[in-house]
Order: structure tokens, then sequence, then C-alpha cells
């Protein structure tokens, strides 16, 4: 077990991570500026959790988002993340400790994934600083985990009358990006959805680690994001949670690689190694039929590019859609000997 947590591992999902964190870190600091103002109002009522912590000021909120603007693109870019990190780090912990009112969960969670990024030198990977480095296992583990907790979390404190009834899902399902039909908005469809809810959240949290289940909880986790972002209100808010949980979700894919038996012409080998963000995909045969080896386990024709696209980003999130039955059958179809079996691989859609 100590040899398997000290293991080097590649360092480019880890990379992927930190930029999607980062860049949710970009956008909340813009969103934080109005919220600490306001405190600098002499009218606010100011809720101080210590009276030795310095009052909200406009000078101080101006230092604060200013450092947590900078030090969040500079660590997007992988710019000296062992540095930036903890500054990025300081910055929304100094957003939280300024006053009671400026608690928020996604912020105290973008918190932690700076922190374990930062130990897991997440610098190391996709950056400014061009070659990429392996990275130890022990600390991506931590961040995968972190991904289990807070989806597992949020099932359990589910459990409780007015969420199963339906009730709080009627209050927070309007003012969305796209409205929520008020006809759909009855208690007992709203409770049976609170119980889906409930489901894909412990599902994410528990099949992720399951390589049978993972493209499931894939899609799930999309649907569920994409749902709460465009139907709830809080929009901004609710797609810097988004972004933070689903920069993780290529954490749990398999760190070996994918031997790579394709077509000879050039443009399509280029095509799928600029698609290849992760560096997973090894092209080493040449053949008429696509044929892909991945944990001891062959696929061909469809299958394969099925099987690819799982790996690629963002197709990562989509193609195991490719997998249910119906759609199955159409994209195989589309692939039969004869057919259009060389499909470029970032043509992949549901048909």
């Amino acid at each position: 077990m100590l040899i398997w947590m000290t293991a080097e591992i590649s360092s480019r999902p880890l990379g992927l991570a930190r930029i999607v964190v980062g860049s949710a870190c970009v956008i909340r600091s813009v969103l934080a500026w109005p919220i600490l103002l306001g405190l600098t109002d002499s009218e606010v009522v100011k809720i101080p959790y210590a009276d030795w912590l310095p009052a909200p000021s406009p000078p101080l909120v101006a230092l604060i988002v200013a450092t947590w603007l900078l030090s969040a693109v500079l660590f997007t870019l992988g710019w000296r993340v062992p540095v930036v990190g903890p500054i990025l780090f300081a910055a929304i912990a100094a957003t939280l400790a300024l006053d009671q009112q400026t608690y928020d969960n996604h912020v105290y969670l973008m918190a932690w994934l700076v922190l374990l990024l930062t130990v897991a030198d997440a610098g190391a990977g996709i950056s400014i600083r061009g070659k990429d480095r392996a990275v130890v296992r022990w600390p991506v583990l931590l961040l995968m985990i972190q991904l289990s907790v807070v989806y597992a979390f949020s099932a359990i404190t589910k459990f409780n009358e007015l969420f199963l009834s339906g009730g709080t899902l009627a209050a927070v399902l309007r003012n969305g990006v796209i409205p929520f039909p008020n006809s759909l908005r009855i208690l007992p469809l709203l409770s049976a959805v609170a119980g889906v809810v409930i489901f894909v959240e412990l599902f994410i949290a528990l099949m992720i680690w399951r390589p049978n289940f993972r493209p499931a909880a894939f899609v799930l986790g999309l649907g569920l994001h994409a749902s709460i972002t465009l139907l709830m209100a809080s929009t901004a808010q609710l797609l810097v949670f988004s972004l933070e949980m689903l920069a993780l979700y290529p954490l749990f894919l398999h760190p070996d690689p994918l031997s790579l038996t394709g077509p000879a012409d050039p443009a399509w080998r280029r095509k799928i190694h600029r698609l290849d963000l992760l560096r997973v995909v090894r092209l080493e045969g040449v053949g008429d039929e696509l044929i892909v080896n991945h944990q001891g386990r062959t696929t061909r024709g469809a299958p394969a590019h099925t099987r690819i696209a799982e790996h690629l980003v963002p197709w990562l999130w989509f193609a195991p859609l490719l997998r249910i039955p119906g759609i199955s059958h159409i994209h195989r179809w589309w692939h039969r000997p004869g057919g259009r079996r060389s499909l470029p691989v970032d043509e992949i859609q549901v048909q």
C-alpha cells in the first residue's frame, strides 16, 4: 500500500484540475468585490468572528480582491504554484474571516481545493513552465476523496422531511437561466426528483471509484451540475461550484495509457494527438480497423472510439452516452465494416 501511495503518476489530469479550479477562483474573485464592498457601508451591521480582526474598509477589500484575482490568474497558468498557491489560499481565507456574513460553502471548498492542489504540486502539469513532470499519488488521492466527501455529505444532509417532500426544490427552482415550468412545480413530482438527486449524489460519491460504473458517474455528474447551474438562481455561484467539482473528475481516469492501432493517415494521427490533452493515448500500430488495448482489454471499431473519447477532454463527460442501448447500436452501425469506420475522434457525437 505504501509503495502504491508513493508511486509517481502523470501530472496532466492534476494540471487540468488546477486550470479549472483556478478559473473558478478568478470568477469568484470578481463576484466577491461587490459583496465585500457592501460590508464597508457604515449602515451595514458587522458580525466579526473576533474583536481583534480589522473592520472591512475599501482599501482592505481592494487589497484582498486584487491579491485573490492576481494569484488566481497565476495559479491557473501554473506559474510558481508553490508560491502563488498559498497566497491564493490566504486571500480566500481572509475573505471568509473578514466577517461571518462572507461565509459561503463554495468558497470554503475552493480554499481547500487550492490548498490540496498546491500540496499535490499541481503546477507540474499543463503549465506555462512547459515540460511536465510526474507527481506523487497520495496528494492526488486526497483530492479524489474530497470529491466523494462533498457528494456524500450533500446527499446525507438532504435526508430530511423538507427536502424529501420537494419543498426545498420548489423554492430554489426559480429565476434560473432556464425557467422551471410552473406546471411542473408540484410537490409529488418534485419529491420524486429529490429522491433522484440524492441517489445521483450517492452514486457519484461511491461508484466513481469503480471502473465499470465510472462512465455513468461522469455523465450523471455533468447532468447534475448542468441542471443546478441552469435551473437555479445564483447562477454564477453555482457555476463556480460546478467547476470546482467537475475539475476533479479526470483524476479518476485510470493512469495506464491506451495503446491504439489505427489509420496511417498523418492528419488523423495529428488530430488524435491534439485532442489528447491528458496524454493517455499511444499511437503504435497501423491498420484499417481501430483497435484499443487498455487495462488488459482489447476493443475494436465503435467501442474503441467510445473508449478513446472517454479519455479525451471534454468528450470524457459525454462519451459514456455512447454506451446506452439504442445509442450504442446506432454508433456500431455507423462504424460497421465498410461504413465510416475511420471517423475521426473529434467527430464522435451522440447520433
